[in-house]
């Protein structure tokens, strides 16, 4: 992840999926222990045993950006879904992973409002597409995108702003799905892999880009935290 410490710097913190687990186990022992019981509670004992046959931690880790407010805010979702029941169960989870995907685009269209005031517009141009995919596949959908973004008028004249009307003017579509994704991938929407050999690039972890540009043959992933509010097919 990254923390903005100026206004164009930002120091990059990362946390490790045993740390936050302990996170919530903390809190979900305190919440247990002051409503229930005095017995020591962790995460896994409110849990499904899978979740969609994943391992129910990684399956809540997995949807978010590795950072101690996007897991406490998923299990919150869970908590209150389940409210009344004693353990959260699966359809508790589904529940509160489609409000949570809501609410984890609209807090990163917070996040980074002073780059990108139309980021939110900007990561709808991926909806319904599969969880990973191939933009040059995808040249189509960009560019009825941009039709689509300057037929409104409810935009902010923003850097996204200006990609966009670029590439209407130009018709450089291939230029403007690199820019396009380069930003989704700073922002962590999307990671990248640039070659069928190497791994997937995520720039909340401390990964760059090994080329200035993004390869239009790569293979582009959707984070999972984003999937529900994109409507996108979540069959892990």
């Amino acid at each position: 992840m990254f923390v903005k410490v100026h206004s164009t710097d930002y120091l990059s913190v990362t946390w490790s999926e045993k740390e936050l687990e302990e996170v919530v186990n903390r809190r979900v022992d305190h919440l247990v222990k002051e409503q229930y019981t005095g017995r020591t509670v962790t995460l896994i004992d409110l849990l499904p045993a899978t979740i969609n046959k994943n391992d129910p931690i990684r399956y809540l880790l997995s949807r978010t950006m590795m950072r101690p407010r996007d897991i406490i805010m998923f299990f919150n979702e869970c908590i209150k879904q389940a409210e009344g029941k004693p353990t959260i169960t699966l359809t508790s989870i589904s529940q509160a992973e489609t409000i949570y995907s809501e609410n984890r685009l609209r807090a990163l269209a917070d996040e980074w409002f002073s780059d990108y005031q139309n980021l939110i517009d900007l990561v709808f141009f991926l909806k319904k597409f599969p969880q990973h995919f191939h933009p040059i596949e995808y040249k189509e959908n960009f560019s009825n995108c941009v039709i689509e973004f300057l037929s409104s008028n409810n935009h902010k004249q923003d850097s996204i702003y200006q990609l966009i009307n670029d590439a209407f003017d130009t018709g450089n579509i291939d230029g403007f799905m690199q820019e396009v994704l380069k930003i989704l991938y700073r922002v962590g929407v999307v990671g990248i892999k640039q070659e069928s050999f190497s791994r997937v690039n995520w720039s909340y972890q401390g990964q760059k880009l090994n080329s200035p540009e993004v390869n239009l043959n790569a293979t582009i992933h959707i984070h999972p935290a984003f999937w529900r509010v994109l409507g996108i097919s979540h069959s892990d």
